[in-house]
């Protein structure tokens, strides 16, 4: 209503007389103003009017949608009305039933037509109607579509449901290329690096080099020395094995702190008889305990004598520092904690990849474990880690890596 109010009274400002004095126009465009202001609340009120009556259409179709879902559905081989239908195809009528695939097709299938006696029967009340037929809903339906419609990407050696950038495609497809030099370095740290052969046990279906856990050791340490408090300290598999070339001295030196008062856990991987699982020590409780993926593969009785055997080594290791901190009793008199809630693993070659994961969130161990437990896609996180150790900030060759990957790419196209 107020629009052909504001029409006329523009019509009527144009046959004003040269007589109007001040006032008039004052009058006249305050109305103006007037009659915009009503024109604006209409606009408003008409547009809440049409919300409500899409959300009210929404709501009838849905209903409507929920009905059909009920009322009709699509009868598949073997059912029990299925037979029945096929014997009396000669003499029944179509019914269309809706299908609740992807495609939404109608399908049509030939009932039994119904006799004289069988409807008079019906009609008095003697014969009972059948319940409906159970079908999925539609938010199932829904989510199993999106499954079925899931995209797989093939990235390298690896076959994964996330997509990757250009550049760690380029990268993976040159790592795991099995026609490379496998001594060529791929990652480097101050005090270790890798070549293409130990970074090859990243590949599916293969089992991680205590090489590639070292690294993955190292890049945690170095990101704990960029931190106030080390709260952290990360020991090589190394220490655990008594491997040469890994003095006391030099593990002392590189992975454990000056200041032990603020270290407040220490994370040990260990191998036995070919099988990782992670220790950690935990100064504020006075546990020890056991992180194992796989615990029905080794004797617990063996397990619980390597961790105390690394133990002792690591009580010497900082002897020197726990007399500073009388509080803290010797970590071989640590009551022993076999974690019962760790993920477990699907294969006999993920458990080095279940250790490095659970020290790279070493932060929020049980909530990882929780989340590994939902949902843990041994290529996916093979690849995660790939790409961690190759773009990690601490890989000392990774512009050298990147500049030669990017160099070969271009000549090849």
């Amino acid at each position: 209503m107020a629009l052909p109010k504001l029409l006329c009274f523009c019509c009527s400002l144009d046959k004003r007389t040269p007589e109007s004095n001040g006032s008039n126009e004052i009058n006249q465009m305050s109305k103006l103003y007037s009659l915009m202001e009503e024109l604006k609340v209409n606009q408003l009120a008409l547009k809440n009017d049409m919300e409500q009556n899409i959300s009210e259409l929404r709501r009838s179709l849905d209903s409507l949608t929920d009905w059909l879902m009920e009322k009709f559905a699509t009868i598949r081989p073997g059912d029990p009305c299925e037979s029945g239908m096929k014997h009396n195809k000669d003499k029944g009528v179509e019914v269309i039933n809706i299908s609740t695939d992807s495609s939404c097709s109608l399908s049509r299938t030939t009932a039994p037509k119904m006799t004289d006696k069988a409807a008079s029967a019906r009609k008095k009340g003697k014969v009972g109607v059948k319940p409906p037929v159970k079908v999925r809903s539609p938010i199932l339906t829904r989510r199993y579509n999106e499954m079925r419609n899931k995209r797989i990407y093939s990235i390298g050696p690896f076959t994964t449901s996330s997509r990757a950038c250009p550049m760690d495609l380029i990268l993976i497809t040159h790592v795991f290329d099995q026609s490379k030099d496998e001594c060529e370095e791929l990652v480097r740290s101050p005090w270790f690096n890798l070549n293409r052969a130990q970074f090859k046990g990243l590949a599916p279906d293969l089992m991680l080099s205590s090489q590639v856990i070292t690294m993955c050791v190292d890049f945690l340490t170095l990101e704990e020395f960029r931190k106030e408090k080390r709260v952290r300290w990360f020991l090589p598999p190394a220490f655990s094995m008594s491997v040469r070339g890994y003095s006391e001295e030099n593990i002392r030196r590189v992975y454990c702190s000056e200041d032990f008062n603020d270290c407040e856990k220490i994370f040990v991987p260990i191998l036995l008889d070919n099988h990782f699982f992670l220790s950690v020590f935990d100064l504020k409780k006075e546990v020890k305990q056991i992180w194992d993926s796989y615990p029905n593969f080794l004797d617990p009785g063996r397990r619980e004598e390597k961790l105390s055997q690394v133990a002792k080594a690591l009580d010497s290791l900082v002897m020197v520092k726990i007399i500073k901190k009388l509080e803290v009793n010797l970590l071989e008199s640590f009551t022993t904690e076999i974690v019962v809630n760790a993920p477990r693993q699907k294969n006999g070659v993920d458990c080095g990849l279940f250790v490095t994961k659970l020290m790279r969130n070493s932060g929020c161990l049980d909530d990882c474990a929780r989340k590994m437990k939902k949902k843990f896609e041994s290529q996916d996180e093979r690849l995660d880690l790939a790409l961690y150790l190759l773009n990690n900030k601490e890989n000392e060759i990774k512009d050298v890596l990147h500049r030669k990957v990017v160099m070969e790419s271009g000549e090849r196209h």
